[in-house]
Protein backbone atom coordinates (compact mmCIF):
# COMPACT_ATOMS: atom_id res chain seq x y z
CA UNK A 1 0.00 0.00 0.00
CA UNK A 2 2.84 2.85 1.14
CA UNK A 3 4.88 1.96 -2.16
CA UNK A 4 1.12 2.77 -4.25
CA UNK A 5 1.05 5.88 -2.32
CA UNK A 6 4.66 7.00 -2.39
CA UNK A 7 4.23 6.48 -6.32
CA UNK A 8 0.87 8.66 -6.70
CA UNK A 9 2.23 11.23 -4.73
CA UNK A 10 5.69 10.96 -6.93
CA UNK A 11 3.37 11.12 -10.48
CA UNK A 12 1.36 13.90 -8.78
CA UNK A 13 4.51 15.81 -8.03
CA UNK A 14 5.83 15.37 -11.12
CA UNK A 15 2.37 16.73 -12.46
CA UNK A 16 2.57 19.46 -10.57
CA UNK A 17 6.17 20.60 -11.26
CA UNK A 18 5.43 20.81 -14.98
CA UNK A 19 2.40 22.76 -14.62
CA UNK A 20 4.27 24.87 -12.77
CA UNK A 21 6.49 25.33 -15.07
CA UNK A 22 4.16 25.24 -17.85
CA UNK A 23 2.69 28.45 -15.92
CA UNK A 24 5.78 30.05 -15.80
CA UNK A 25 6.77 29.42 -19.19
CA UNK A 26 3.39 31.02 -20.09
CA UNK A 27 3.81 34.15 -17.77
CA UNK A 28 7.44 34.78 -19.73
CA UNK A 29 6.30 34.50 -23.10
CA UNK A 30 2.36 35.76 -23.20
CA UNK A 31 2.48 37.21 -19.59
CA UNK A 32 3.47 40.40 -20.56
CA UNK A 33 1.14 41.22 -23.44
CA UNK A 34 -1.16 43.05 -20.25
CA UNK A 35 1.55 45.36 -20.70
CA UNK A 36 -0.60 46.99 -23.62
CA UNK A 37 -1.46 50.30 -22.30
CA UNK A 38 0.59 50.36 -19.32
CA UNK A 39 3.26 53.06 -18.32
CA UNK A 40 7.08 51.81 -18.91
CA UNK A 41 9.05 53.73 -16.68
CA UNK A 42 5.95 52.95 -13.93
CA UNK A 43 8.73 52.55 -10.96
CA UNK A 44 10.94 55.30 -12.01
CA UNK A 45 7.98 57.90 -11.45
CA UNK A 46 6.83 56.39 -8.34
CA UNK A 47 6.52 59.29 -5.80
CA UNK A 48 8.76 57.34 -3.53
CA UNK A 49 11.73 56.48 -5.95
CA UNK A 50 14.32 58.61 -5.68
CA UNK A 51 16.77 58.37 -9.03
CA UNK A 52 20.40 58.68 -8.73
CA UNK A 53 21.27 58.09 -12.39
CA UNK A 54 20.41 57.51 -15.93
CA UNK A 55 22.97 56.18 -17.61
CA UNK A 56 22.25 56.55 -21.50
CA UNK A 57 24.49 53.88 -23.89
CA UNK A 58 25.08 54.08 -27.60
CA UNK A 59 27.86 52.69 -29.46
CA UNK A 60 29.25 56.31 -29.80
CA UNK A 61 29.31 57.40 -25.68
CA UNK A 62 28.02 56.57 -22.81
CA UNK A 63 26.40 59.73 -21.06
CA UNK A 64 25.75 58.98 -17.31
CA UNK A 65 23.54 61.83 -15.75
CA UNK A 66 23.46 61.97 -11.79
CA UNK A 67 21.32 64.19 -9.15
CA UNK A 68 23.03 66.40 -7.12
CA UNK A 69 20.98 69.11 -5.21
CA UNK A 70 18.54 69.13 -8.13
CA UNK A 71 20.70 69.98 -11.06
CA UNK A 72 21.72 66.82 -13.32
CA UNK A 73 25.12 66.61 -14.29
CA UNK A 74 27.44 64.66 -17.21
CA UNK A 75 30.28 62.19 -15.16
CA UNK A 76 31.86 61.66 -18.66
CA UNK A 77 32.06 65.89 -18.89
CA UNK A 78 33.77 66.77 -16.16
CA UNK A 79 30.17 66.65 -13.60
CA UNK A 80 29.60 69.90 -16.13
CA UNK A 81 25.56 70.52 -15.79
CA UNK A 82 23.29 68.30 -18.60
CA UNK A 83 21.61 70.31 -21.09
CA UNK A 84 18.38 71.51 -19.65
CA UNK A 85 16.21 71.30 -22.37
CA UNK A 86 17.19 67.53 -22.91
CA UNK A 87 16.82 66.77 -19.41
CA UNK A 88 13.11 68.20 -19.13
CA UNK A 89 12.07 66.14 -22.41
CA UNK A 90 13.93 63.26 -20.88
CA UNK A 91 11.95 63.44 -17.67
CA UNK A 92 8.54 64.25 -20.21
CA UNK A 93 8.82 60.98 -21.71
CA UNK A 94 9.46 59.22 -18.51
CA UNK A 95 6.28 60.48 -17.00
CA UNK A 96 4.00 59.88 -20.73
CA UNK A 97 5.68 57.02 -22.32
CA UNK A 98 3.63 53.67 -22.61
CA UNK A 99 3.60 50.56 -24.37
CA UNK A 100 1.17 50.41 -27.12
CA UNK A 101 2.05 46.83 -29.21
CA UNK A 102 4.31 43.89 -29.39
CA UNK A 103 5.44 41.87 -32.11
CA UNK A 104 7.87 38.97 -31.60
CA UNK A 105 11.42 39.44 -31.82
CA UNK A 106 13.74 38.01 -34.90
CA UNK A 107 17.51 39.01 -35.33
CA UNK A 108 16.50 40.30 -38.72
CA UNK A 109 13.94 42.57 -37.12
CA UNK A 110 16.11 43.74 -34.42
CA UNK A 111 18.85 44.82 -36.99
CA UNK A 112 16.22 46.36 -39.36
CA UNK A 113 14.46 48.43 -36.39
CA UNK A 114 18.31 49.56 -35.04
CA UNK A 115 17.69 47.56 -31.53
CA UNK A 116 20.57 45.64 -31.56
CA UNK A 117 23.06 45.22 -28.05
CA UNK A 118 24.13 49.78 -27.52
CA UNK A 119 27.26 47.92 -25.85
CA UNK A 120 28.82 46.33 -29.20
CA UNK A 121 29.94 48.92 -32.26
CA UNK A 122 27.02 47.93 -34.23
CA UNK A 123 25.43 50.16 -37.22
CA UNK A 124 22.13 48.74 -36.10
CA UNK A 125 22.41 48.92 -32.19
CA UNK A 126 19.84 50.99 -29.79
CA UNK A 127 20.33 53.43 -27.14
CA UNK A 128 20.20 52.23 -23.95
CA UNK A 129 18.49 53.57 -20.67
CA UNK A 130 18.95 53.15 -17.39
CA UNK A 131 17.49 53.93 -14.51
CA UNK A 132 19.04 53.40 -11.26
CA UNK A 133 18.02 54.40 -7.85
CA UNK A 134 19.81 55.86 -4.47
CA UNK A 135 20.72 52.24 -3.49
CA UNK A 136 22.01 51.38 -7.07
CA UNK A 137 18.84 48.90 -7.99
CA UNK A 138 17.50 49.25 -11.40
CA UNK A 139 14.12 51.17 -11.78
CA UNK A 140 13.85 50.46 -15.50
CA UNK A 141 15.60 50.08 -18.61
CA UNK A 142 14.85 50.48 -21.85
CA UNK A 143 16.52 50.34 -24.99
CA UNK A 144 15.08 52.18 -27.80
CA UNK A 145 15.32 52.08 -31.52
CA UNK A 146 14.22 53.58 -34.59
CA UNK A 147 11.18 56.05 -34.31
CA UNK A 148 7.70 55.57 -35.89
CA UNK A 149 5.30 57.40 -38.13
CA UNK A 150 5.85 60.97 -37.57
CA UNK A 151 8.54 60.23 -34.85
CA UNK A 152 4.85 59.80 -32.32
CA UNK A 153 6.36 56.72 -31.56
CA UNK A 154 9.41 54.18 -31.27
CA UNK A 155 10.14 50.75 -31.49
CA UNK A 156 11.75 49.34 -28.35
CA UNK A 157 12.82 46.38 -26.23
CA UNK A 158 12.72 45.42 -22.57
CA UNK A 159 16.37 43.18 -21.97
CA UNK A 160 14.81 40.61 -19.80
CA UNK A 161 11.55 40.39 -22.07
CA UNK A 162 11.83 38.64 -25.88
CA UNK A 163 9.61 40.79 -27.81
CA UNK A 164 9.60 44.30 -29.45
CA UNK A 165 7.61 47.08 -28.34
CA UNK A 166 5.99 49.75 -29.81
CA UNK A 167 5.65 52.75 -27.50
CA UNK A 168 4.98 56.45 -27.04
CA UNK A 169 6.85 59.05 -27.07
CA UNK A 170 8.91 61.53 -29.11
CA UNK A 171 12.51 61.36 -27.73
CA UNK A 172 15.00 63.78 -28.42
CA UNK A 173 18.54 61.51 -27.94
CA UNK A 174 21.91 62.99 -29.30
CA UNK A 175 24.52 61.05 -31.19
CA UNK A 176 27.41 62.80 -29.60
CA UNK A 177 28.05 63.35 -25.74
CA UNK A 178 28.78 67.09 -26.78
CA UNK A 179 25.01 67.27 -27.33
CA UNK A 180 24.14 66.11 -23.97
CA UNK A 181 26.41 68.98 -22.19
CA UNK A 182 24.05 72.41 -21.25
CA UNK A 183 24.75 74.56 -24.82
CA UNK A 184 25.57 77.12 -26.38
CA UNK A 185 28.14 78.83 -24.28
CA UNK A 186 26.75 81.89 -26.41
CA UNK A 187 24.46 83.13 -28.45
CA UNK A 188 24.81 86.73 -29.67
CA UNK A 189 23.18 88.43 -32.76
CA UNK A 190 24.90 91.75 -34.59
CA UNK A 191 21.86 93.81 -33.78
CA UNK A 192 22.47 92.88 -29.97
CA UNK A 193 26.23 94.32 -29.98
CA UNK A 194 27.16 97.55 -29.01
CA UNK A 195 30.59 97.36 -28.32
CA UNK A 196 33.25 94.83 -29.60
CA UNK A 197 36.86 94.52 -28.11
CA UNK A 198 40.05 92.26 -29.22
CA UNK A 199 43.43 92.13 -27.44
CA UNK A 200 43.05 96.20 -26.32
CA UNK A 201 41.61 97.22 -29.62
CA UNK A 202 37.88 98.18 -29.83
CA UNK A 203 34.81 99.32 -31.81
CA UNK A 204 31.79 100.27 -30.69
CA UNK A 205 28.49 101.83 -31.93
CA UNK A 206 25.31 104.10 -30.15
CA UNK A 207 22.69 102.70 -31.88
CA UNK A 208 21.84 99.05 -33.63
CA UNK A 209 20.87 100.73 -36.79
CA UNK A 210 24.87 102.40 -37.30
CA UNK A 211 27.19 100.37 -38.33
CA UNK A 212 30.80 99.88 -36.96
CA UNK A 213 33.50 102.36 -37.31
CA UNK A 214 37.11 103.39 -36.28
CA UNK A 215 38.09 106.63 -35.99
CA UNK A 216 41.28 108.84 -35.50
CA UNK A 217 41.33 112.36 -34.80
CA UNK A 218 37.54 111.96 -35.38
CA UNK A 219 37.43 111.06 -38.55
CA UNK A 220 36.43 107.87 -39.96
CA UNK A 221 38.97 105.23 -40.58
CA UNK A 222 37.82 101.97 -40.70
CA UNK A 223 34.53 100.33 -41.41
CA UNK A 224 34.63 97.18 -39.38
CA UNK A 225 32.57 93.85 -40.70
CA UNK A 226 31.17 91.55 -38.07
CA UNK A 227 29.90 89.21 -40.26
CA UNK A 228 32.40 86.43 -39.77
CA UNK A 229 32.27 86.74 -36.10
CA UNK A 230 28.71 86.89 -35.57
CA UNK A 231 28.67 83.68 -37.67
CA UNK A 232 30.50 82.10 -34.52
CA UNK A 233 28.53 84.12 -32.15
CA UNK A 234 25.26 83.46 -32.84
CA UNK A 235 25.48 79.57 -31.52
CA UNK A 236 29.14 79.02 -29.62
CA UNK A 237 28.86 75.37 -28.81
CA UNK A 238 31.52 73.60 -27.22
CA UNK A 239 32.62 69.89 -27.63
CA UNK A 240 33.44 69.51 -24.13
CA UNK A 241 34.01 70.95 -20.84
CA UNK A 242 36.60 70.79 -17.84
CA UNK A 243 36.52 71.85 -14.45
CA UNK A 244 39.14 74.96 -13.46
CA UNK A 245 40.52 72.59 -10.98
CA UNK A 246 41.75 70.13 -13.92
CA UNK A 247 42.56 72.13 -16.76
CA UNK A 248 46.21 73.16 -17.20
CA UNK A 249 46.55 76.67 -18.99
CA UNK A 250 50.34 76.28 -19.03
CA UNK A 251 49.75 73.48 -22.12
CA UNK A 252 47.85 76.27 -24.37
CA UNK A 253 50.10 79.44 -24.30
CA UNK A 254 48.76 81.25 -27.07
CA UNK A 255 45.75 83.44 -25.62
CA UNK A 256 43.95 85.93 -26.61
CA UNK A 257 40.89 88.64 -24.82
CA UNK A 258 37.89 89.16 -25.92
CA UNK A 259 34.50 91.22 -24.83
CA UNK A 260 31.27 91.85 -26.49
CA UNK A 261 29.22 94.62 -25.00
CA UNK A 262 25.80 94.13 -25.53
CA UNK A 263 23.42 96.99 -25.53
CA UNK A 264 21.84 95.74 -22.56
CA UNK A 265 24.33 96.58 -20.42
CA UNK A 266 25.96 92.38 -20.62
CA UNK A 267 29.23 92.33 -21.24
CA UNK A 268 30.53 88.48 -22.59
CA UNK A 269 34.06 88.44 -21.45
CA UNK A 270 36.21 85.49 -23.49
CA UNK A 271 39.33 84.39 -23.00
CA UNK A 272 40.57 81.88 -25.48
CA UNK A 273 43.81 79.68 -24.86
CA UNK A 274 45.14 77.21 -27.67
CA UNK A 275 48.01 75.48 -28.61
CA UNK A 276 49.07 74.30 -32.33
CA UNK A 277 46.37 71.54 -31.84
CA UNK A 278 43.22 72.47 -29.34
CA UNK A 279 41.19 75.77 -28.83
CA UNK A 280 39.79 76.30 -25.55
CA UNK A 281 37.48 79.34 -24.26
CA UNK A 282 36.77 80.47 -20.47
CA UNK A 283 33.64 82.91 -20.41
CA UNK A 284 33.02 85.26 -17.65
CA UNK A 285 30.28 87.82 -17.12
CA UNK A 286 30.11 90.90 -16.60
CA UNK A 287 28.15 94.36 -16.80
CA UNK A 288 28.47 98.15 -17.79
CA UNK A 289 27.43 100.77 -15.06
CA UNK A 290 24.15 101.11 -16.48
CA UNK A 291 22.76 97.66 -17.30
CA UNK A 292 18.90 96.50 -17.43
CA UNK A 293 17.23 94.91 -14.75
CA UNK A 294 17.21 91.54 -16.83
CA UNK A 295 20.57 91.87 -17.73
CA UNK A 296 21.60 91.67 -13.63
CA UNK A 297 19.34 88.88 -13.47
CA UNK A 298 20.88 87.08 -16.07
CA UNK A 299 24.36 87.50 -14.68
CA UNK A 300 22.64 86.34 -10.96
CA UNK A 301 21.33 83.16 -12.60
CA UNK A 302 23.35 81.58 -14.81
CA UNK A 303 27.14 83.00 -13.78
CA UNK A 304 27.20 79.20 -12.03
CA UNK A 305 27.12 77.59 -15.47
CA UNK A 306 30.46 79.53 -16.33
CA UNK A 307 32.52 80.44 -13.33
CA UNK A 308 35.56 77.34 -12.73
CA UNK A 309 34.68 75.86 -16.12
CA UNK A 310 36.72 75.54 -19.28
CA UNK A 311 34.88 75.15 -22.99
CA UNK A 312 36.79 73.16 -25.84
CA UNK A 313 35.77 74.83 -29.10
CA UNK A 314 35.68 73.07 -32.31
CA UNK A 315 38.94 73.67 -34.40
CA UNK A 316 36.98 75.86 -37.18
CA UNK A 317 35.62 77.80 -34.70
CA UNK A 318 38.44 78.48 -32.20
CA UNK A 319 40.71 79.09 -35.59
CA UNK A 320 38.21 81.52 -37.04
CA UNK A 321 38.19 83.89 -33.45
CA UNK A 322 41.73 83.37 -33.16
CA UNK A 323 42.53 84.70 -36.86
CA UNK A 324 39.43 88.05 -36.38
CA UNK A 325 41.11 91.35 -36.85
CA UNK A 326 39.19 94.12 -36.15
Amino acid sequence: MYPRLIKSAAVLAAVSLCAAAASLYWVYRSGHAHLIGSLVFAETIRPESKIKEIVIRSPGYTATLENDNDFWHIREADNYYANFDLVRSLFKNFRETRFIRKQTATPQLLSELDLGNPYRSDAHAGTSISILDEQGRELNHLILGKAGAENQTRFARIPSLPDIFTVSGQYTLPIELSSWIQQPLMSLELKDLQAVQIDGEKVSRKAPAQAFIIFENNHPQKLVRLEVLERQLSYLGSEAVMSAQNFDDTRYPRRRQMAFTTFDGLIYNLELYADNQDYWAKLTLSATPLPTTETNDYIRNSAFLYDGWFFKLSAETGRTLFQYKL
